[in-house]
């Protein structure tokens, strides 16, 4: 069972669920800890075109399979709200730069975004 004090196991769960579809970037993750829930809102960036709020509720004790699954239903309502904004998957050849393309992991700075900061 995992709790509150797990935030970067939940982290590291929707980072790599979430960043593993192309086109889905994660901007923003808030974990909140309440005396009754945990509550997480993330911030999506979909196709370097739009953005997407989107949160859930866990209970103060839960699997790790609930937040796959909420992973999974956040991955769906982005690929429905890309087909009604009539976005077409956007996938960059390896060296692209766009303002959201990701430092390498190596030089240190692996969660930050280089050029416009939002």
């Amino acid at each position: 069972m995992l709790s509150i004090i797990d935030k970067p196991i939940i982290r590291r769960a929707l980072t790599r669920r979430i960043e593993s579809q192309p086109g889905l970037y994660l901007l923003d993750i808030k974990i909140v800890g309440h005396r009754k829930k945990i509550t997480v809102d993330l911030v999506i960036h979909i196709d370097d075109w739009f953005s997407a709020n989107a949160g859930f509720d866990l209970d103060p004790e839960f699997e790790l399979s609930s937040v796959i699954n909420e992973a999974d239903n956040i991955i769906e309502s982005c690929k429905e709200g890309r087909r009604e904004m009539g976005v077409k998957p956007l996938y960059l050849k390896p060296g692209t730069v766009t303002p959201f393309t990701r430092a390498k992991s190596s030089t240190g700075r692996g969660r930050h975004l280089r050029g416009n900061q939002i």
